[in-house]
């Protein structure tokens, strides 16, 4: 391995446990947050370890094997072991990741994963950084972080296999990129009509393409998209139910509430005492 990586800030912790290593397809060797300025540069040739990052803000730029990828705020990206690669970012780039080691990319494998290397997962920003945060600040043994961690990389995976792909923008389908702007957005009040707009045609036929594509409505997708973050977030008990309501792009806790009873059945609260039996 080389490069300028002295040029970044972050936290990081080291995980590795050789005993461990080998009951296990996979383990988390290392996990951080990197806050890397213009001369970040790191190259690793045949690597034995993959790489799985999220890109918090600014934008960076991947090599695998000769080809260019971008990433950018709210995007995960996978760096597999046994290729050689490097990466820099665009000015400033902060992303959170992991350095997993085993055979990580025949695990990808099973899931149709092995071929693609960025994903659009906007709704994931908190889950992933709470997670590497609890990671690198845990009080708890290496052992009990190693599990921590290695399960949140298994869980994060089947959610890849149905997540938007980021190739060529220009490339994808009119339906494909209205997902991708919910994507986006959905945590926020946004504005369909003005969506539709901007993508130059009406509410009526984006609402019958996209639901012809997917099978439900854009309005119905978004919905998912919230009550799927809700269910999440309200794993982690560091969080108040306001707090989710927010990160939701709730104004109003009732409001989460009632949201959450007519998807679930239960109320928030409820719902996270059930969970933690």
């Amino acid at each position: 391995m080389r490069g300028l990586y002295e040029n970044r800030i972050g936290d990081y912790r080291n995980l590795n446990l050789p005993e461990y290593n080998k009951r296990f397809p996979f383990t988390v060797e290392q996990v951080g947050t990197d806050y890397c300025n213009e001369e970040y540069y790191l190259e690793r040739n045949d690597s034995f370890l993959s790489v799985v990052g999220y890109t918090v803000s600014g934008k960076g730029v991947l090599v695998e094997d000769g080809k260019t990828h971008f990433t950018e705020q709210n995007q995960i990206f996978i760096l597999k072991n046994g290729h050689s690669h490097y990466y820099y970012p665009q000015k400033e780039w902060a992303f959170c990741w992991f350095n997993i080691l085993g055979d990580f990319e025949s695990v990808l494998g099973v899931y149709g994963l092995k071929e693609h290397t960025v994903f659009d997962c906007p709704q994931l920003l908190t889950r992933f950084s709470d997670t590497v945060n609890a990671c690198v600040k845990a009080e708890t043994g290496l052992f009990n972080t190693q599990i921590a961690a290695q399960s949140f990389i298994a869980s994060l995976l089947p959610y890849l296999k149905s997540a938007t792909i980021v190739d060529s923008y220009a490339d994808r389908t009119l339906e494909s990129r209205l997902k991708i702007m919910l994507e986006r957005v959905c945590f926020t009040a946004y504005d369909f009509r003005k969506i539709c707009s901007d993508f130059g045609i009406t509410e009526r036929h984006a609402q019958r393409i996209f639901k012809e594509k997917y099978g439900v409505t854009p309005h119905e997708y978004a919905l998912r998209l919230r009550y799927q973050e809700a269910c999440s977030l309200l794993m982690l008990p560091t969080l108040t139910v306001k707090e989710i309501a927010f990160k939701l792009g709730f104004t109003d806790e009732k409001y989460f509430s009632v949201f959450f009873r007519r998807r679930s059945g239960f109320s928030p609260a409820i719902y996270r005492k059930l969970i933690k039996k």
